[in-house]
């Protein structure tokens, strides 16, 4: 009897015997061979035999595509192993005639595989990951970064805050203590959409380089005001 060894990323899975004319192969659980794969479609493969009792494969239209010996193909009669490849699976085909020679040629070629999920696993280091729960937890909260050499990120934690140079602001700008104390101000409205309101004349407010004395804000939004400039970007749950 036919059988298929079934390895997912070098490793061996199964073994699936070829039982009667047909096989269906993919991850749909009316396939007679149903594979875990997220690159592999729901109906993939489909294995027949042909009228002289040789088993053959053909590829169900699939985005991703069927491999034989390294060759994508559309349909292919099989060999005792012959390797199959099918998103991050490989399934030798093997007959009752399977030689030494053929099953060693088909060990050597899975152990060689460079498909999907054989990549290296690389792991981050410590600072690096909490760099990113950071940033994670903040893209789920209103904020606005202040750019400069060293962005700093402020979750707006209330419904309105007052920007400026004088150190009583909620967001104090780096400047020249002759600059205007209150220069701007971030509000949330009833539907929670955020507005910048420009405080005084003295400070040119703008939005994406154009001066305003009021602009709705929306997310990756440029708000600049004496040489200091703000990203603003709304929470994640709203977009």
């Amino acid at each position: 009897m036919a059988k298929l060894v079934v390895f997912r990323s070098r490793v061996r899975e199964a073994v699936f015997d070829l039982r009667g004319a047909s096989c269906l192969v993919g991850r749909a659980r009316s396939c007679h061979l149903q594979l875990d794969d997220r690159l592999i479609s729901r109906r993939h493969a489909w294995f027949t035999t042909t009228e002289a009792g040789r088993w053959q494969i053909a590829d169900l239209r699939t985005a991703n595509g069927l491999f034989v010996n390294d060759d994508r193909v559309v349909s292919a009669e099989l060999s005792s192993g012959d390797v199959v490849t099918l998103g991050q699976h490989v399934l030798v085909f093997r007959d009752e005639n399977l030689t030494s020679t053929e099953s060693a040629a088909a060990v050597a070629y899975v152990h060689r595989w460079q498909g999907p999920g054989t990549e290296s696993t690389h792991r981050l280091p410590q600072v690096k990951i909490e760099d990113l729960l950071v940033r994670a937890r903040l893209r789920l909260r209103t904020h606005v970064v202040l750019l400069g050499t060293e962005p700093t990120a402020i979750p707006m934690e209330k419904p309105n805050h007052v920007v400026g140079f004088a150190s009583d602001c909620d967001l104090v700008l780096p400047g020249g203590k002759w600059f205007p104390r209150r220069a701007l101000e971030l509000t949330m409205d009833a539907q929670e959409s955020w507005f910048v309101s420009a405080l005084s004349p003295l400070a040119a407010v703008k939005v994406n380089g154009e001066r305003v004395d009021q602009r709705l804000l929306v997310d990756g939004d440029l708000v600049s005001v004496r040489g200091c400039t703000l990203r603003f970007h709304t929470a994640l749950a709203d977009q």
